[in-house]
């Protein structure tokens, strides 16, 4: 796990910045002295860049890991839903009877297309929200090369 490995090397960098700085105050000379605090200065900048890079990183995936679950939570409901009308509909069998019974069928079959309309705007939405998530990915891999 990269937080691990970050936790891991933090021990390390505060051991290095610790002893690099009683190193500098028993230094004799100022040249090695400022060598020395320029190096510790520099692993502290190269170490705060990574600590910001992990939690840009961890805060973008939190975030893609709430978009794709919702995304996947609406196509789960639409699955179930696309299943139950399926069961309707194959339990309807073909039009025929009555007067009253084939105007009951058509009023159903009105009904059916009626929320097979409306379900094609959640259908669309899912669509291009997936492809907004997908091209966001390939952006943020593009920028982090």
């Amino acid at each position: 796990d990269l937080q691990d490995e970050i936790d891991t090397e933090r021990e390390n960098f505060l051991s290095l910045s610790s002893n690099g700085r009683k190193l500098i105050n028993n230094l004799d000379g100022q040249e090695d002295a400022a060598l020395l605090k320029k190096r510790l200065e520099e692993m502290n900048q190269r170490w705060n860049y990574l600590k910001a890079k992990s939690i840009a990183i961890r805060n973008r995936l939190e975030g893609n890991s709430d978009n794709w679950n919702s995304l996947f939570l609406s196509l789960r409901d639409l699955v179930e839903w696309a299943s139950k009308k399926e069961s309707e509909l194959s339990t309807m069998g073909p039009i025929s009877g009555d007067e009253a019974s084939i105007r009951s069928q058509q009023e159903d079959i009105r009904n059916f297309l009626r929320d097979l309309e409306n379900k094609r705007i959640v259908v669309e939405n899912n669509l291009l929200s997936g492809q907004q998530h997908i091209n966001s990915i390939s952006n943020n891999s593009n920028n982090d090369s």
